[in-house]
């Protein structure tokens, strides 16, 4: 109501009303965008964005969203995120009514998984010992390996056959839903086997020359023998 009371010179104005309608503010709680790696959990809560807030009013509880993705959905393959208010109030408390809520959908797209390999230290070993290969890929598929080097593969185990450094390369290739993995190398110091040269128990008379001093060599690998020796001990 608008009034004017006068003056010496006018009389007072009639007065005049105006009304208007006080319109609830909007709040709106926005999907995010989702671009999930295949086999993964969701993230909880789903991102989302909340604008529209008046003055130093604030909000309380959360919205809720809901998609139908599982850990099993094809890559390539999309779905609506939907949002409801679930529990989400506006603070101070009794102010949820001065409030329209707007819920803005979004869409999760599902992307090739990660795959990464771990692959730990291999030790410096013997020539003719065996090593142990026990590289692992995230996504749980097989490990194949290459080998530069004085070795040879047999499954997951490497079989040193010289001596020199040996290179040992952990690939997976990945398949549809899970993206190739960075390769990942190893080495191995391949050191020289011991062999172990005794010498037989011997006897002879006092007095007598010493008889001819025996030995024997052990120690032997990867069907190495005697054969392998030239040469002789000196005794």
């Amino acid at each position: 109501t608008a009034n004017q009371a006068g003056n010496s010179q006018y009389t007072p104005a009639n007065p005049m009303t105006q009304a208007f309608v006080v319109k609830q503010a909007t709040l709106t709680v926005t999907a995010t965008p989702i671009s999930q790696p295949f086999g993964t959990a969701l993230p909880s809560p789903l991102p989302q964005t909340i604008s529209g807030l008046v003055g130093s009013d604030a909000t309380g509880g959360t919205p809720a969203l809901t998609t139908a993705y599982t850990t099993t959905s094809a890559v390539g393959a999309t779905f609506p995120i939907n949002v409801a208010q679930g529990t989400l109030a506006i603070l101070p408390p009794g102010l949820t009514g001065n409030y329209a809520f707007n819920f803005v959908p979004s869409t999760l797209t599902v992307t090739n998984g990660t795959n990464t390999i771990t692959f730990p230290a291999l030790p410096n070993t013997a020539y003719g010992s065996t090593v142990n290969l026990t590289a692992k890929a995230s996504s749980g598929l097989s490990v194949s390996y290459a080998v530069t080097g004085p070795a040879v593969l047999n499954g997951t185990q490497l079989m040193i056959t010289g001596v020199g450094t040996v290179t040992v390369t952990a690939t997976q290739t990945g398949n549809t839903n899970v993206a190739a993995a960075t390769p990942v190398t190893q080495t191995v110091t391949a050191t020289q086997a011991v062999l172990l040269v005794t010498a037989n128990p011997a006897m002879r008379a006092f007095g007598a020359t010493n008889p001819v001093f025996t030995y024997q060599i052990g120690g032997f690998v990867n069907g190495d023998s005697i054969a392998a020796v030239s040469g002789a001990a000196n005794l």
